[in-house]
């Protein structure tokens, strides 16, 4: 046997014979209980969710609770009806749970929540990795046969100095059909793709610059800066197939650049795919370096 733990259905009622007479009786016992698990050497601490029943019914402050008063005991929900949360609070909850107590949560737990908020959106799910990713996550999704979608780099260019504008870029703060349309044509999106990607950036809370290089009085290559405070992100650069190998993409990138510093920006970051060593090399020359790597994961087929 290598771990052993420990799960609790946190019943509660106001029977005559019960030492747990009421929802609080139950939470505080938990913390207690995990804690002496902790001091006894036990490896985990589970608590069974029940939102319609007198049981335990808010996972997250629980844990939060218990992951502040231990330091090595793994912590997660035994069964846990997902399907009645909000996403953005499920997020945020255990975001928290992670700031207090980094990589106290059960790898298990954290995929079946993020499982299930992508399930009721109809989407695949897929997980990102960084240098940052405890260990143990890595090994529960291999363990489970997770397999490698992509490898990418987030790269950082610490100067916007040098950047220069581009007479044949025009800008606009908002995306534009004519813009949404010429890059879903270069980039290859479907309709609904190109519709999602649409109210998604419609959704942008910052400043932002929506990008068309012209060549000839053609079309050739699109992207966007979005400005938060001194940082600038570059997304969606994207060249034409017709238009690839003449610079462009070079272009594009200064353009944007120079955009976002007069627009209150010193530095700026962009992502890039592993299998497009192209475009990796013309960033590092326009003075990008490799911040970290990270990939891509998803369930297996």
């Amino acid at each position: 046997m290598k771990k052993i733990g420990f799960l609790s259905f946190g019943h509660w009622s106001k029977h005559p014979a019960y030492k747990t007479r009421t929802a609080s009786d139950t939470l505080l016992q938990s913390i207690d209980l995990a804690v002496g698990a902790e001091e006894i050497g036990l490896d985990g601490a589970y608590f069974r969710v029940h939102h319609f029943a007198a049981q335990l019914a808010s996972p997250f402050p629980l844990l939060a609770a218990i992951g502040a008063k231990t330091s090595k005991i793994e912590i997660g929900t035994g069964v846990s009806i997902t399907g009645t949360r909000i996403a953005p609070v499920t997020a945020h909850s255990i975001a928290t749970i992670n700031a207090l107590a980094p990589g106290a949560m059960a790898p298990a737990t954290l995929v079946a929540e993020a499982g299930a908020i992508f399930a009721r959106h109809g989407v695949r799910p897929v997980f990102r990795l960084t240098p940052l990713t405890p260990a143990a996550m890595r090994d529960h999704l291999d363990a489970a046969r997770w397999r490698l979608d992509e490898r990418c780099a987030a790269m950082v260019a610490p100067s916007l100095d040098s950047a220069a504008f581009v007479k044949e870029m025009e800008i606009s703060s908002a995306c534009d059909p004519i813009w949404l349309d010429g890059y879903a044509r270069a980039s290859g999106l479907g309709q609904a793709s190109a519709a999602k990607l649409a109210r998604m950036l419609a959704l942008l809370a910052v400043p932002a610059g929506f990008a068309t290089l012209t060549h000839q009085g053609q079309p050739a290559a699109w992207g966007f800066a979005a400005i938060d405070r001194r940082m600038a992100g570059l997304y969606s650069l994207m060249v034409a197939p017709a238009m690839r190998g003449k610079g462009h993409g070079r272009r594009l990138v200064a353009g944007l650049m120079a955009f976002a510093r007069e627009n209150g920006a010193r530095a700026a970051y962009l992502q890039v795919g592993g299998d497009n060593p192209t475009a990796g090399a013309l960033y590092r020359a326009m003075g990008f370096q490799v911040a970290y790597d990270y990939t891509y994961h998803a369930p297996p087929d």
